[in-house]
């Protein structure tokens, strides 16, 4: 997941800790931690994939990337899916992709 969000996100600064990953803009204005599950909730769960899309959630994180087409192409080869074409809202292009672990983020970059 933290190899996934570096590629997308591209120009992020990466702090690894004991079972996490902080990934930040060079400005430290934005940024995103990636937990590691405890073991006592990962014990005969099955794996999450990117085959299990997680759409029916009450949240969906937006994620401003400073090239839109660049970070698609990273979504793709890092174990990720884009979800259908980007499209124009409130000034922006936009497009929803499924992380490795099936949630879905959608990426907003300029138009």
């Amino acid at each position: 997941m933290s190899a996934f969000y570096a590629a997308v996100l591209a120009d992020t600064n990466r702090e690894d800790g004991d079972g996490f990953c902080v990934l930040a803009d060079d400005e430290d204005d934005a940024a995103i931690t990636l937990v590691q599950m405890r073991p006592e909730y990962l014990e005969g769960a099955a794996a999450a994939s990117v085959e299990i899309v997680r759409e029916s959630t009450p949240v969906k994180p937006c994620l401003l990337v400073a090239d839109l087409d660049a970070a698609a192409e990273a979504v793709d080869t890092s174990g990720g899916q884009t979800r259908g074409p980007a499209w124009s809202w409130r000034g922006t292009s936009r497009l929803d992709v499924v992380d490795p672990e099936g949630n879905v983020v959608q990426l907003v970059g300029d138009e």
